[in-house]
């Protein structure tokens, strides 16, 4: 893995996904590189977005009961 790493400082999140993904699956550490987190935030997004779309999930989220530990 690169000694510096995230040099335009935006993308933190990404890489602390990109990072667990990494170690969760095994997978080489050199894939948390400045050259493919544009694609990972891409990704990550389109994910989202897709499951956003998804029925039983948006039914699961109506019917959602928060716990007393949540907070706003």
């Amino acid at each position: 893995m690169k000694s510096r790493l995230n040099k335009s400082c935006v993308d933190c999140g990404v890489y602390a996904l990109k990072h667990l993904e990494c170690l969760l699956l095994g997978l080489d550490l050199s894939l948390v590189d400045d050259e493919i987190m544009q694609g990972c935030r891409q990704k990550i997004a389109l994910d989202i977005w897709e499951a956003a779309q998804d029925p039983m999930l948006i039914q699961l989220m109506a019917e959602h009961v928060p716990s007393e530990y949540e907070t706003l």
